[in-house]
C-alpha cells in the first residue's frame, strides 16, 4: 500500500474544500447488504445553502474465539474498538466528503502516513456540472443489483483480513479513482470509472483468518524461498469500466464492461526452490443485471463473463475464463419479518484443457456456488431486532451461521452478534471452524 492509494493531493483537497468557510465552499455508496450513498444529483439551487457537517459514530467492543470461551479467566478478547468521523461539505455545485476510521491498526501506525494509509476510509470531491457528474478522489463504488457479493461488484477489493466484518460495504477498501456519471435521459445514466492503479484482495497472511490456500507458499517460504511480490501502484496496472442503467417500466436494469485485475493473485512456483512469483490475471467483464418488483417479490439477478487472457485454459498461470450470477429475491412476510435469499455462483470454462499438475486451479470446483439466507425482524417498537444469516456452499459443503440480537436507545445500541464456521475443514467457510467467534459491541452515533 504506497501513497498513491491514500492520495496526498486528494485528501489535501477535501479538507481544505471541508474546512473552508461555508460561503467559500459553495464557490468551490462473506457480505450482507450495501450501504446507502450519497445522492449522485445536485442538490436542488434554491433549497441548499453550503453547508458543511459531522457525524459519526464511536464502538466498544470485544471478540471472543473459541479458546478463550473455553478459558474465560486466561481469555485475551480481541479488540473490536473503533472510531469514526464523517465530515461532509455541500454547495451549489460540489459536494466534498472526508471519512475516517480509526482503529487499532491505525493507532499502532509508526508513521503519519502509515496513520493515514490506515484511517483514511474515502475523500473525495464531486462536481455538478450540469448533467455531468465528475468526481475524484479515494472512493468505494458499487455497481450491480445483487445485496452481497454480486460479480458485477469489480471496482473495489476486499477487506479479508477479519471475517467477523460482515458488511459488504464496509468490507470493501476504497480506491484512488475518477468517476464521470452522466444522466443521458430520465431514469438513464452512463457511468465511467478509472482506476489508476490496482489492489487485490487484501488477505492475512497469519492469524485465524489466514487461508488455508496460503499454507503452501508460507511452507516454501519457512524453507528458504523469496515471495516476489509486483509493483501494482503504476499505470500498468491501470484499470477502467463503463456502466449503463436505465428503468424501463417498472424494471431497473443495466449493462456494463469492465477491464482489470482478477482481485484473487496467482503464485507461480516454477522458480522454486529459489523464488515464488505472485502474478495478477488481467480480464475483461461483460455482465448486464436487472431489479424488478413481482407478486410482492422484490427480485434481483446479474450475469457476468469474465475472459482471462487463456481462452484455451491450458495456461497454467492464468485463471481460466468463467460464468459468473447471482439470483435474488428477499419480501416482508409477517410482522416486519423479512426474508432474503440470494443464490451465487462461477461456472469454469475449458476445464477439459487444464492438463498440468501445478495449474492454479487444479483440484478446484468447476462449478462453485453459495445459497445465502438472511431473516430479521424488529420487535418493541423497532428497539429490538433479531438476525439471523446463514450462507451454505453445496460445492465446499460447508457453511457459516451469524446470528445477532440488537437494542437501540436512541443514539445508542447494544449488539451482541456470533460467526459459526462449520462442515468440510477443506472449504471457505469450514477451514475456519476453529475461528468460530462471539462478538459484543457498544455504539454511539452522533
Amino acid at each position: 500500500m504506497k501513497s498513491l492509494k491514500r492520495s496526498f493531493p486528494t485528501l489535501l483537497l477535501g479538507l481544505a474544500l471541508i474546512l473552508l468557510p461555508p460561503a467559500r465552499a459553495a464557490a468551490q455508496a462473506f457480505g450482507f447488504g450495501n450501504g446507502a450513498e450519497e445522492p449522485a444529483a445536485a442538490p436542488d439551487r434554491a433549497s441548499a445553502p453550503a453547508a458543511v457537517t459531522v457525524h459519526g459514530k464511536l464502538v466498544l467492543g470485544a471478540v471472543l474465539f473459541p479458546e478463550d470461551l473455553s478459558d474465560p479467566a486466561a481469555a485475551e478478547p480481541e479488540n473490536a474498538t473503533a472510531a469514526s468521523v464523517d465530515l461532509t461539505a455541500s454547495g451549489i455545485s460540489a459536494y466534498a466528503a472526508l471519512r475516517l476510521q480509526i482503529t487499532e491498526p491505525a493507532l499502532d501506525a509508526a508513521t503519519a502516513s502509515d496513520f493515514l494509509d490506515q484511517a483514511v476510509e474515502e475523500a473525495f470531491l464531486r462536481l455538478f456540472l450540469g448533467s455531468v457528474t465528475v468526481e475524484g478522489g479515494i472512493r468505494k463504488v458499487s455497481w450491480g443489483k445483487a445485496d452481497s457479493q454480486g460479480p458485477l461488484n469489480v471496482v473495489n477489493p476486499l477487506d479479508l483480513t477479519d471475517l467477523t466484518v460482515i458488511d459488504d460495504l464496509e468490507r470493501r477498501v476504497a480506491r484512488p479513482l475518477v468517476r464521470i456519471s452522466w444522466a443521458a435521459g430520465p431514469m438513464t445514466q452512463v457511468e465511467v470509472v478509472f482506476l489508476p492503479s490496482f489492489e487485490p484482495n487484501a488477505i492475512a497472511w497469519a492469524g485465524p483468518w489466514s487461508p488455508s490456500v496460503l499454507d503452501t507458499v508460507k511452507n516454501y517460504i519457512s524453507l528458504g524461498a523469496s515471495l516476489a511480490v509486483p509493483d501494482t501502484d503504476t499505470l500498468d496496472y491501470a484499470q477502467a469500466g463503463l456502466r449503463f442503467t436505465a428503468t424501463t417500466g417498472s424494471v431497473d436494469w443495466g449493462v456494463q464492461y469492465f477491464y482489470g485485475y482478477l482481485l484473487t493473485p496467482a503464485f507461480d512456483m516454477t522458480g522454486l526452490p529459489g523464488a515464488i512469483t505472485i502474478l495478477y490475471n488481467r480480464f475483461h467483464q461483460i455482465g448486464a443485471d436487472t431489479a424488478a418488483v413481482l407478486a410482492g417479490l422484490n427480485l434481483r439477478a446479474e450475469l457476468a463473463a469474465n475472459l482471462t487472457e487463456d481462452l484455451g485454459g491450458d495456461d497454467p498461470l492464468i485463471y481460466n475464463p468463467h460464468l459468473a450470477f447471482s439470483l435474488g429475491a428477499d419480501r416482508d412476510v409477517w410482522k416486519g419479518l423479512n426474508l432474503n435469499l440470494q443464490y451465487a455462483g462461477t461456472i469454469r470454462l475449458a476445464d477439459d484443457k487444464i492438463a498440468s499438475p501445478f495449474d492454479v486451479e487444479t483440484d478446484t470446483d468447476v462449478f462453485r456456488s453459495t445459497l445465502t439466507a438472511v431473516a430479521n425482524q424488529k420487535l418493541l417498537r423497532d428497539k429490538l431486532e433479531w438476525r439471523l444469516a446463514a450462507l451454505w456452499s453445496p460445492s465446499d459443503a460447508d457453511f457459516l451461521l451469524i446470528p445477532s440480537l440488537s437494542w437501540t436507545e436512541g443514539d445508542a445500541e447494544v449488539k451482541l452478534a456470533a460467526g459459526i464456521f462449520g462442515g468440510d475443514s477443506s472449504g471457505q467457510m469450514g477451514q475456519y471452524a476453529d475461528a468460530s467467534y462471539a462478538k459484543l459491541t457498544l455504539t454511539y452515533s452522533f
